[in-house]
């Protein structure tokens, strides 16, 4: 999530979780615990995510980390819970390269407790349109593409609009990916103001949208994937 401010509240955004790999470290007691991606929890026990964040991964050491907030301490109001990983299920037609259908599930060995601070995102209907709707992204990735980026301790959001995707491509085709740029139709696209836009790290992070009938239900529209820079 690229800027400066745009910092979420405890508990604002409850689906969120961070996808963690476990390291030993020789000579270390505890592991040392590695972002990966973000996801979203759909049930107690299923957290949606990119599947570009965990294709080909061993589930050994794999973990989610849900009612996470601050990185940096464990003095928050509500403790955070960690789960490990106990299945990975990539969309059958994902695209490394393309980064076409980029979905994957994540069933973990134990349910997450649901609270205050830990909840579930609602799924749209398959037939739903989110076109020019401002929603939102949020995540821990980096304020600024390559290195002198920092991850972010605390986590961001971005509101960001939902651009329709003949217009999408248009746009990208005239950025380095040529005139002749098919967007696919796995895509959905938001974004495009200067100074909001999601960044390295966010990838697996939901896009999740309000309802039209009640402000404070959100529905996934999509799954942070890939982008031109960020900002």
């Amino acid at each position: 999530t690229g800027g400066e401010d745009g910092e979420a509240q405890f508990g604002e955004f409850p689906w969120m979780v961070a996808i963690l790999q476990e390291e030993r470290i020789d000579g270390q007691a505890k592991p040392l615990n590695l972002y990966q991606c973000g996801g979203a929890l759909i049930t107690p026990i299923v957290v949606l995510t990119g599947a570009h964040c965990v294709a080909g991964k061993s589930i050994n050491g794999l973990k989610i980390r849900a009612g996470e907030w601050d990185t940096q301490t464990t003095k928050e109001l509500y403790a955070h819970q960690d789960r490990g990983v106990a299945g990975i299920l990539v969309h059958p037609r994902f695209n490394p390269k393309s980064l076409h259908n980029d979905v994957a599930l994540l069933t973990l060995l134990d349910p997450v407790q649901l609270g205050g601070h830990i909840g579930l995102v609602c799924l749209p209907d398959q037939d739903q349109i989110f076109d020019y709707k401002r929603c939102f992204a949020s995540g821990w990735g980096k304020d600024k593409f390559e290195q002198d980026g920092q991850y972010q301790v605390i986590l961001k959001k971005r509101d960001l609009p939902i651009v329709p995707n003949p217009q999408c491509q248009e746009l990208l085709r005239k950025t380095r990916l040529g005139a002749y740029f098919l967007l696919d139709a796995s895509f959905i696209c938001a974004g495009g103001e200067q100074g909001r836009d999601t960044c390295k790290g966010d990838g697996g992070s939901p896009l999740v949208c309000p309802s039209d009938t009640d402000p404070n239900r959100y529905y996934q529209a999509g799954i942070v994937a890939w982008g031109i820079d960020c900002g």
